[in-house]
């Protein structure tokens, strides 16, 4: 029989839970939760939590994929605007 541990995200008590290993430190440590290991114990994550670490995960890395791939369309689009209001100035107050 499976003891009841807490999870260390929802502090709810569950059979349901795995170890949190160095894998899911490292996703908790990228979606910046701060969780404190410096005890040398098996810290452990219930079936919910670690479901929403992963799909929120999931979600961030596409953000940061999409955000990388549209970065320089961006970026190309302001010194564009930035340009034509510089040109359009000069233009406008040669004609004056």
């Amino acid at each position: 029989m499976t003891a009841q541990k807490a999870c260390k995200l929802c502090f709810q008590e569950s059979k349901d839970f795995q170890v949190i290993e160095e894998n899911m430190r490292e996703i908790l440590d990228v979606l910046l939760l701060k969780i404190d290991f410096s005890l040398n114990e098996d810290y452990v994550i219930c079936e919910r939590c670690a479901d929403s670490i992963y799909t929120f995960f999931e979600f961030k890395s596409v953000f940061l994929y999409m955000e990388d791939r549209i970065a320089p369309f961006i970026e190309r689009h302001r010194l564009q605007r930035k340009f034509c209001r510089r040109y359009c100035c000069k233009v406008y107050s040669r004609s004056s």
